[in-house]
């Protein structure tokens, strides 16, 4: 079994994009850990409004390759399209930041909200 944490955010539609995010999540894997739900200051001129963002842990016997493309396939069903994005609207975000233990993107350590949210999920001694 594969560990993935997640971070998932929403500046449209917020809670109700993050709820459904889960919910198709779990066609995928099982659902272990989530942090709390925060507002986190949107960074980048382009977007229209903060985002609301949660840390998530799933177990999935699915490869990286297919469990990434799971990750894009939810944001195209839950409306992502380059021209909302063009309009700073993210319906969802999601982006696999560690896999197995291995840390993907180091981007979310610049902000202290963000660490916050995957250290509540995942404990990492080198964060």
């Amino acid at each position: 079994m594969n560990r993935a944490v997640i971070l998932a955010g929403s500046n449209f539609n917020e809670q109700d994009n993050l709820k459904k995010s889960l919910q198709k999540l779990q066609n995928h894997g099982n659902l272990i850990k989530q942090s709390r739900a925060i507002y986190t200051v949107a960074t980048g001129a382009q977007y229209q409004k903060d985002f609301l963002d949660q840390a998530l842990v799933v177990e999935t016997r699915l490869s990286q390759a297919e469990f990434t493309e799971s990750l894009k396939t939810i944001e195209r069903t839950l409306g992502r399209t380059l021209a909302l994005k063009q309009q700073g609207l993210i319906p969802i975000d999601l982006d696999l930041m560690v896999w197995n233990g291995t840390l993907l993107k180091r981007d979310f350590l610049e902000n202290p909200a963000l660490r916050a949210l995957v250290q509540e999920v995942e404990l990492f001694s080198n964060l």
